[in-house]
């Protein structure tokens, strides 16, 4: 049997700090909540290279399509 998933994604914008770009969000408590859900936790996408008037990370979530 061949199964299908569905994907969920959640940006989280980062802010800018003389460190760096840092998460506006807590991400490791972002994929537990996911996780506790029934998501998995798949990839993080960071996009904070590309626009600098929109920086921000996309986390990316996957399960089994019910």
């Amino acid at each position: 049997m061949i199964s299908v998933y569905e994907y969920q994604i959640k940006s989280i914008k980062l802010k800018h700090t003389r460190e760096g770009f840092l998460p506006t969000e807590d991400y490791t408590s972002i994929i537990t909540r996911f996780a506790e859900k029934g998501w998995r936790f798949v990839q993080l996408v960071d996009f904070s290279n590309f626009a600098a008037d929109e920086q921000h990370i996309d986390l990316v979530f996957e399960r089994t399509k019910k």
